[in-house]
């Protein structure tokens, strides 16, 4: 199981609801897991006892907002990540959209309004995003690329 599906299942649990089988092996399996559920429990704690807090003294206040954005801020920034699927698929709809525009029925009328005078300028643009594309795919996927790297270029 994967971090994201299991933050997500562990979320949907209610207060007194115990994690199903999987969970609690993902949790024994995954240290940062464990790390994140112990500063939710945290900052359940830390609202709980606000609460119980504000029950005797009045409204919740200031003392709930300080006490969640403590909790809050030692929570790990999110990380978005781009999976290779998403970007195999960018890369094939971007490659089809380039050997599609010599067959676009705009393509013609702009080679007869303008001539073959365009066609570099065309080539130089397309051929500028292949590549834009292919910079930033290995630069965000360099992790997954190194060992491929290391096989097939070990002195390098």
């Amino acid at each position: 199981m994967r971090c994201e599906s299991f933050l997500d299942r562990y979320d949907r649990l209610d207060a007194d609801e115990e994690p199903g089988v999987l969970l609690r092996l993902h949790l024994a399996a995954c240290p940062e897991c464990r790390a994140k559920v112990a500063l939710l429990k945290e900052a359940s704690a830390s609202y709980l006892a606000a609460v119980s807090a504000s029950d005797s003294a009045g409204p919740i206040g200031d003392l709930v907002e300080d006490r969640i954005m403590v909790a809050v801020r030692l929570l790990p920034k999110p990380k978005r990540e781009l999976h290779a699927r998403d970007w195999a698929v960018s890369g094939f709809v971007l490659v089809a959209s380039v050997a599609i525009i010599p067959f676009d029925p705009n393509f013609s009328l702009i080679k007869e309004l303008f001539g073959t005078s365009y066609s570099l300028s065309l080539a130089l643009v397309l051929a500028s995003t292949l590549t834009v594309f292919g910079g930033v795919f290995i630069a965000t996927h360099i992790d997954e690329l190194e060992p491929i790297l290391k096989r097939y270029m070990p002195h390098a």
